[in-house]
């Protein structure tokens, strides 16, 4: 962008969110700027603490959120006026 340029930018959209544990929670959000999109991944800020026997499932709690994230931009590009 060329310097003192301006980018005119949407507010974000939420594709997807969820919580990882009781305290922790992941959010993927999409920008749109004048010339492309840009998806944000917002983790926690902290690490998240997770027991052994929880894992395997924090895990698949944490890939059905980005799948959930991917799956709503296919539809919106899909969909796209």
């Amino acid at each position: 962008m060329p310097e003192g340029g301006t980018v005119s930018q949407s507010s974000p959209i939420t594709l997807a969110a969820g919580r990882i544990n009781r305290s922790d929670r992941l959010r993927v959000e999409l920008f749109k700027t004048d010339d492309r999109e840009m998806t944000l991944i917002v983790w926690p800020k902290r690490p998240t603490p997770v027991s052994a026997r929880k894992l395997s499932e924090t895990v698949a709690t944490v890939c059905r959120i980005l799948s959930n994230a991917v799956i709503e931009v296919a539809a919106r590009r899909r969909y796209r006026p």
